[in-house]
């Protein structure tokens, strides 16, 4: 019989993302609304984020917005694998990434919010 062990994590989680530059470790708010993880733009400038694979519409309670999405690995809890990643401006935002259902799905994860 296969056990599986539930990743227990909190509404803030610390992640690493990794560009053809370097990695930057950043705390990013796990939102299990959020169809996709994304990264403050300038984070992901540092470390050579890429490629970049598309342009994503976004939609929000201000309108919508184009975004562009790169090819990065991420590593959170024992998950490590490459995602497609939105870069945005998270200028004032309390965190520079969320974490959203594209990696929550992925694993065991369980959010305690």
């Amino acid at each position: 019989m296969i056990q599986h062990t539930m990743i227990q994590l909190g509404d803030v989680e610390e992640v690493v993302f990794k560009g053809m530059d370097g990695k930057r470790t950043v705390r990013a708010n796990v939102d299990p609304g959020a169809d996709r993880t994304s990264l403050d733009y300038l984070k992901a400038s540092a470390i050579g984020a890429g490629p970049l694979v598309k342009t994503v519409t976004v939609r929000q309670a201000s309108g919508r917005e184009r975004r562009p999405v790169a090819r990065m690995w991420v590593e959170l809890r024992g998950f490590e694998d490459i995602v497609e990643v939105g870069l945005s401006d998270r200028k004032g935002m309390t965190h520079d990434a969320i974490i959203g259902k594209d990696i929550l799905e992925r694993e065991e994860f369980v959010v305690n919010l």
